[in-house]
């Protein structure tokens, strides 16, 4: 049932795809693009003709749809540039690209609804929410959806309204939600039932069928399966047609339950055959190879083991190969059942080996168990032949070996113990290392500001007093410039104890303090100072030695344009891009000649910051016309 939710899903994209079109053919569309009477038009032509392609062409239609983003962008004319994006992202979707996909989705949608184009906005929603759902991001394809659902009924299109109230359904029967389920899918039924179109009513009812099989109640699910089966067959659709077998078989083995009566098995058989039929016709390799699984399983049970194990033995070969994992575990676990009925003990065996190997990987729930299980009942048929064929000294042989095992399975479980004790006692080992390190750090910088700081404070504090006590002039400089001093040392050594502490490591608190220091230069400074720090650096943690490096340029630099620029106005830009930290402060100040000065105002000290933090600093001035400071460090990985 899994894998039909699947393929109908996969249906329901193509159908989509129909609906969503603009004109009614290709041929049609193309008129359009080569008829178009402006640019603009033709860009939007393109778009619209592109998505219709892209249900035979996907990959010359994203070449038409890239084509059209580019003339839409020339023209800078939002509604083609929208319908362009929306293709494009269906485009993407269709050729399995998702991350492009919703990009230019994304895109899309938000341009019209800066147009105020409710119903273009919602079919992208719609759009979106298909390549949610199929990634199983139920959450955010209800999202897309629900809102979608109000913009459609606004525009009164019944059609993508109905088609949006069937998607909410299915993905509430996938989420067990099945009273909200059945609300979505009976409105969808009615909703296509206004609108006359029979594909879509047959499809809705196809969806209803397999929610009351959910449901167990199995009358309701025939009568929809069968209502959509008259309609596949009278518009003569070969496809839905079989789907509605499938699904009828699907309804009839799940209403024969764990004891398999008859009549319920043989009705099953007989709609996959009819489904398997139709796709051999159709030459559709995946829907063929399960209908051959649903065979098979159903053979099993009817007691037809060997035509049973060519259908599930072949099908378990094509999932295996393709990679499907669901559906080759589901045909090892026929196989199993069916080996383990015949007493093929070694064979159930090894299917059981591979299902097990498929759980892992899924994450499924454990079937140790079970192999388990099924390895002593393949040990004891092999013991009881043994009695009659070997001797005494066979049998210890056996229990020898058995004896080999059980030691060399304990062996492996002490070294994987050991293993485990290893990594714990070295990772203690670094942990407590690293809580050294933090209590270093929180010593030092309360030594540095209970000790340091406060005799600092107190020579400022005595300098100024003493300079209150009419000195002479030359007492008085020398006074003010021990005060002056003192506070310069004391603003540098509450830098030191900030990059010092710990608990300032988050990027948030290097924003917070360096936007601090910009709004006091500001408010002491008559120069027009403008930045911009990235919350990316908030979320960013950094290192004492790199945020210490940060901090330090970033005041050396804006001090310098400060001191000795002149400049009317500072830009500066603090960002984080990758793995990287990049600064720029630039200013329009005097500049000044960069082969004259070779040094000073710090720049050999930004350079060594820069350096010590595997980074590199710029410094770019022409006199006359400002200075550019260009920093980028490399944030270490995080140990």
């Amino acid at each position: 049932m899994n894998y039909r939710c699947t393929k109908l899903f996969l249906f329901l994209c193509c159908l989509y795809g129909s609906l969503n079109c603009r004109a009614g053919i290709l041929d049609s569309l193309r008129t359009l693009v080569s008829n178009a009477s402006s640019v603009a038009a033709r860009s939007e032509a393109m778009g619209s003709f592109a998505f219709e392609l892209s249900k035979t062409k996907p990959d010359s239609a994203l070449l038409v749809s890239l084509e059209g983003i580019k003339l839409a962008k020339q023209t800078n004319t939002a509604l083609s540039l929208a319908t362009c994006y929306n293709s494009t992202g269906w485009i993407y979707y269709v050729l399995g690209k998702a991350d492009s996909a919703e990009y230019f989705l994304t895109n899309a949608k938000k341009i019209f609804n800066d147009l105020k184009n409710e119903n273009q906005e919602a079919r992208t929603l719609v759009n979106l929410s298909i390549l949610y759902n199929q990634s199983q991001n139920y959450e955010k394809a209800l999202a897309c959806l629900l809102p979608a659902i109000n913009l459609l009924e606004k525009g009164k299109d019944d059609k993508a309204k109905a088609y949006a109230e069937k998607m909410i359904g299915i993905i509430y029967r996938q989420q067990g939600e099945y009273d909200k389920a059945m609300f979505y899918l009976r409105a969808s039924v009615q909703s296509f039932t206004k609108t006359n179109n029979r594909s879509y009513i047959a499809d809705a009812a196809s969806s209803l069928g397999a929610l009351f099989i959910n449901m167990r109640q199995f009358d309701s699910a025939f009568f929809y399966f069968h209502q959509s089966l008259t309609i596949n067959s009278d518009d003569h659709n070969l496809y839905g047609m079989a789907y509605c077998c499938e699904n009828l078989g699907d309804a009839f083995w799940s209403k024969s339950g764990e004891k398999l009566l008859q009549p319920y098995t043989d009705s099953s058989f007989w709609y996959y055959n009819k489904a398997y039929s139709i796709f051999l016709s159709l030459n559709n390799p995946a829907d063929v190879i399960y209908e051959e699984l649903n065979l098979g399983k159903v053979l099993r049970v009817t007691g037809e083991k060997q035509r049973a194990g060519l259908y599930l033995e072949k099908a378990f070969h094509y999932f295996d190969s393709t990679g499907d994992i669901n559906y080759a575990n589901e045909a090892a676990q026929q196989l199993i059942a069916l080996y383990k009925d015949s007493h093929e003990f070694d064979k159930a065996l090894a299917y059981a080996e591979k299902s097990q190997v498929y759980k892992d990987t899924l994450d499924s729930r454990n079937r140790s168990s079970t192999i388990a299980n099924m390895f002593g009942k393949y040990e004891t048929a092999k013991k009881d032949a043994t009695i009659q064929l070997l001797n005494t000294q066979q049998k210890l042989d056996e229990q020898q070996l058995s004896r080999q095992k059980v030691i060399a399975i304990f062996s492996i479980i002490l070294i994987l113990l050991g293993s485990l004790l290893a990594f714990v006692l070295f990772n203690r080992n670094r942990i407590k290392q690293q809580l050294k390190e933090v209590q270093m750090r929180n010593q030092l910088s309360g030594d540095l500001h209970d000790d340091v700081g406060s005799s600092l404070s107190s020579i400022m504090l005595l300098s100024k007093m003493g300079s209150n006590k009419t000195p002479d002039e030359t007492q008085k400089r020398l006074l003010d410039k021990i005060a002056s001093t003192s506070k310069e040392v004391i603003d540098r050594m509450s830098d030191i104890i900030w990059t010092m502490n710990p608990k300032y490591d988050e990027g948030s608190n290097l924003k917070e303090r360096l936007e601090n220091y910009l709004l006091q230069a500001r408010d002491l400074s008559s120069t027009k100072i403008n930045w911009v720090i990235t919350e990316s650096l908030s979320h960013t943690r950094l290192s004492m030695e790199l945020r210490k490096n940060i901090f330090l340029i970033f005041k050396e630099a804006v001090n310098n344009s400060l001191k000795y620029a002149a400049a009317t106005e500072i830009k500066i830009l603090l960002d984080r891009k990758g793995k990287e930290i990049q600064l720029h402060i630039e200013d329009d100040g005097i500049g000044f000649d960069a082969s004259v000065v070779k040094d000073g105002n710090g720049m050999d000290t930004m350079a060594r910051r820069a350096k010590n933090s595997n980074g590199c600093c710029r410094v770019t001035s022409i006199p006359g016309k400002g200075t550019l400071v260009e920093v980028t460090l490399n944030i270490p990985q995080n140990r």
